[in-house]
């Protein structure tokens, strides 16, 4: 019962601007607070976000070139990284003895 409660009460906070009428407005208690989120709403850009043709740094180049392609690089890149700093890590602290071969 406390479940559906809250699920009822937190759908109800978020009223689309749509739904929302006028007359609907005029009549509720909150009606400012509802007024703020349909102004809200009515600032949001509409559309698709504009694409950047000329990235700049290497995060946007990289994102650009492997992540809105849905490419498996960054897997990979990802894996041959920690794989990388894992091994640098165990050989600065437990390989750099070993390595005249005294045990």
């Amino acid at each position: 019962m406390l479940r559906t409660m809250l699920a009822k009460r937190s759908l109800t906070t978020l009223i689309p601007p749509k739904i929302v009428s006028s007359h609907q407005m005029a009549k509720a208690p909150n009606a400012k607070r509802v007024s703020n989120m349909v102004n809200f709403y009515k600032s949001l850009p509409q559309g698709p976000a504009p694409t950047n043709k000329n990235p700049k740094g290497i995060v946007n180049w990289y994102k650009a070139k492997y992540f809105e392609k849905d490419s498996v690089q960054p897997l990979l890149h990802l894996t041959a990284a920690v794989l990388i700093f894992s091994y640098s890590v165990d050989y600065y602290f437990h390989l750099r003895h070993h390595k005249d071969g005294e045990h």
